[in-house]
């Protein structure tokens, strides 16, 4: 079988991760995609606005099950949220499976200050899609970020058209990133 690994502070997720996740099962003809929410993500400050139960809760309003499967094994693990420990137990689990790790652009750009990153090269094929989505057919990216969302929200602004409208449900009714609840 053929597993991608596709994680993130996904805080909020949105439907830009919706997008890039379904392109990157249909061009590796990936049976699984584990959607993996960070707990504490090491190159960057910690995720805020939203706890991990409720980050949690929001992939997988935004992400279908099927070929999507939200996994909260970095949430579960203490400590800094190293995807190669992510790729050692998915190897534990499933040794015989073919591993694809989804990135977008800008992680692979970082990705040789990544803990141990020659062996997560040896555990699964790096994958990285361009923010633009240029030089890939079948696949238009949504021009929209975490944070713009969250600036979205707090400020009252209508950010339906980039979330899933499960996860805006939730979002309002818990009045998560300022949103000050339902209208």
């Amino acid at each position: 079988m053929k597993t991608g690994l596709f994680g993130g502070s996904f805080n909020p997720p949105h439907l830009g991760h919706l997008r890039a996740a379904e392109f990157f099962a249909r061009a590796y003809a990936l049976d699984r995609v584990l959607v993996i929410p960070a707990a504490a993500p090491p190159l960057k400050a910690a995720p805020a606005g939203a706890s991990n139960a409720d980050r949690l809760a929001l992939c997988r309003r935004t992400f279908p099950a099927g070929p999507f499967d939200v996994c909260d094994w970095e949430l579960r693990r203490p400590g800094p949220s190293y995807t190669i420990d992510t790729l050692r137990q998915a190897r534990a689990l499933w040794p015989e499976d073919r591993l694809f790790l989804l990135v977008g652009e800008d992680q692979r750009a970082q990705f040789r200050q990544w803990k141990d990153w020659r062996e997560i090269l040896g555990l699964a094929q790096l994958a990285a899609l361009p923010r633009s989505g240029q030089g890939l057919s079948g696949f238009v990216p949504l021009e929209i970020s975490s944070t713009q969302i969250r600036r979205m929200l707090a400020a009252g602004e209508d950010a339906s058209r980039y979330l899933s409208p499960s996860a805006l449900k939730y979002i309002l009714e818990r009045k998560l990133y300022g949103s000050g609840g339902l209208p």
